[in-house]
């Protein structure tokens, strides 16, 4: 029997519906209108530093690094009043121009993820059912129309298991915003559209963003468009791995034996190994630019391939593409039957057949390192 073929479709048969599968069947995208509510000032104030006008929030954009901008976009948020710490994803929009030269501005949009007190910019959301969008303006004439087109996604890792059964075969910056200092306070000159709650109706889906904005730029009324496409994926807790290892030190349990002139001898086990299987991880964001210590850090419960068929479970560190790990591995291996030891004869006695040979468990430590299907 192949036990290690068997327990690779038990590991797959779990891991699909349990960590993988989705809930709703992929079906035709949705579209979603952004209800941007009324243009209102902002009446709040700011600390020295922070923008205080359009101009100058759009010139930080340009001009400074993600760890200084995202706190002063915050901070504008606050002083406007719409940063509710309900709200996990915040989607940021204003008009801005690169340089004093350019014949127009451009739509600048930005994606601040809050945790607490901590802010930081991402990429997409991570499987959430509803997200809040901000345009931010100079003037309360500015009108800001979006819409979006919801695709659903298939789960990546269905769509891994092809891949994976022929290899068998082969951050952005956190930031802690800080506290205003009501001494070097100044009063904002913006105003501020809100959309808050915008249901995303698919927590696996594409999104295409379609921005459009009507604006006064150097006195003249100008429209600017912007077409974005960014992901709603849900946090993994699971990756694919197949990779190569080595068997160290002693091997324990049955004495692996085959048969030879019809004597049973002895038949030790090659020392390199393969395995594939999952690695459970804490869950993690598989879409952020850099990958966390939930997502380098896992348990590998995998199967032996070779030398003989088993099981193997160790924890991993790794990279995306690649991890190392060391762990045990309990195989299955032909040993000799039970009465017969290595160097009898291989005849028959009675209840056992001429030749006949058992299988026995073997127990060894792995050291190896695996491959980690793209996500």
């Amino acid at each position: 029997m192949n036990y290690g073929g068997l327990w690779l479709v038990c590991v797959l048969a779990f891991a699909t519906p349990v960590f993988g599968a989705d809930k709703e069947e992929p079906k035709n995208g949705v579209r979603v209108t952004v209800p941007f509510g009324e243009s209102t000032p902002c009446t709040g104030s700011a600390a020295k530093g922070v923008p205080m006008t359009l101009k100058e929030l759009g010139d930080d954009y340009y001009t400074e690094s993600t760890q200084r901008f995202v706190p002063a976009l915050n901070a504008v948020l606050n002083a406007c009043d719409v940063a509710n710490k309900e709200d996990e994803f915040v989607v940021v929009l204003f008009a801005a121009a690169p340089t004093a030269s350019a014949e127009k501005p451009t739509i600048v949009r930005v994606i601040l993820r809050r945790d607490g007190e901590v802010v930081s910019e991402t990429s997409g959301f991570t499987g959430v059912e509803k997200a809040t969008w901000v345009y931010l303006a100079g003037t309360q004439a500015d009108v800001a129309r979006i819409q979006l087109i919801v695709t659903p996604l298939e789960n990546p890792l269905i769509a891994q298991l092809g891949p994976f059964a022929a290899a068998v075969a082969g951050g952005g910056a956190k930031l802690m915003m800080e506290g205003t200092s009501a001494a070097t306070e100044r009063k904002l000159d913006m105003f501020v559209s809100v959309a808050r709650d915008v249901a995303i109706p698919f927590k696996r889906a594409t999104i295409s963003e379609s921005a459009f904005v009507s604006t006064v730029y150097k006195s003249s009324g100008v429209e600017l468009s912007q077409d974005t496409s960014f992901s709603n994926v849900p946090s993994s807790m699971i990756t694919l791995h197949a990779g190569v290892g080595v068997l160290t030190g002693r091997l324990n349990g049955a004495k692996p034996a085959k048969v030879e002139d019809s004597k049973y001898v002895s038949d030790p086990l090659n020392r390199a190994a393969t395995l594939a299987g999952v690695a459970v991880h804490f869950p993690f964001d598989s879409a952020a630019p850099e990958p966390s210590w939930q997502e380098r850090l896992a348990l590998v419960f995998g199967a032996v391939l070779t030398p003989a068929a088993g099981v193997y479970v160790g924890p991993s560190f790794g990279w995306r593409g690649f991890s190392l790990t060391a762990g045990r591995a309990w195989m299955w291996a032909h040993t000799t039957p039970d009465g017969f030891s290595i160097g009898e004869d291989a005849t028959k006695k009675e209840g056992t057949k001429a030749g006949e040979l058992a299988y026995g468990k073997v127990s060894a430590w792995m050291i190896g390192g695996t491959y980690v299907f793209d996500k």
